[in-house]
């Protein structure tokens, strides 16, 4: 019997481990502003998804970290902060993100 991977926790996986590699290129190596504000929409949405699997599973934890993730990043109404700051808070969101993948899990028994 193979092992299913249901389709919410497939989907959680893929955009997490995205989001974490974009953040450690972003951390590394020094990009055009380009880059930085596909990094921003693309954190922001998988920050958005994520808190909606942690609202539908009742993850409240989860739930707050994530909606806090949406905020700094949201690419409308961006934070005035320094570079540094940024780096720094990518730092935090990067390790946020691998927590994630370990911590916030997708039960199959929690599937409707």
């Amino acid at each position: 019997m193979v092992p299913t991977i249901n389709k919410p926790s497939f989907i959680k996986i893929g955009i997490t481990i995205y989001s974490i590699f974009l953040l450690i290129y972003a951390i590394i190596s020094k990009q055009s502003y380009g880059f930085y504000i596909f990094l921003r929409i693309f954190i922001f949405f998988s920050s958005l998804y994520l808190a909606y699997l942690a609202y539908e599973y009742k993850e409240k934890q989860w739930l707050i970290r994530f909606i806090i993730i949406v905020f700094v990043y949201n690419p409308i109404i961006r934070l005035p902060l320094g570079k540094d700051f940024w780096e720094f808070i990518n730092l935090i969101t990067l390790l946020l993100f691998v927590s994630s993948l370990f911590k916030f899990k997708i039960k199959q028994d929690e599937i409707n």
